[in-house]
């Protein structure tokens, strides 16, 4: 997962693709990325009305944020963001 930051702070579309490259020279075949904003998914768990087009990728399907379960947004949440 991806911060949105980041893009704000030097990952540009040129690193973005170059990190996409190595991924399939290693042979990986499959390389899902969410950007996010972290705060945005933590308002989103306490105001769902006001993000209701907050997509997620989740276990290789995307969904709408507020429609998750609180388990499935907090696992969400809770996984390491880089």
């Amino acid at each position: 997962m991806l911060t949105v930051s980041l893009t704000r702070n030097g990952l540009d579309r040129d690193i973005l693709a170059a990190l996409e490259q190595a991924f399939l020279e290693t042979g990986v075949e499959m390389l899902q990325l969410n950007c996010v904003n972290p705060d945005e998914l933590r308002d989103a768990v306490e105001h769902p009305e006001a993000h209701p087009d907050l997509v997620v990728r989740l276990y290789g399907y995307s969904a709408r944020f507020a429609k998750l379960a609180p388990e499935q947004q907090q696992e969400f949440i809770s996984r390491q963001l880089y």
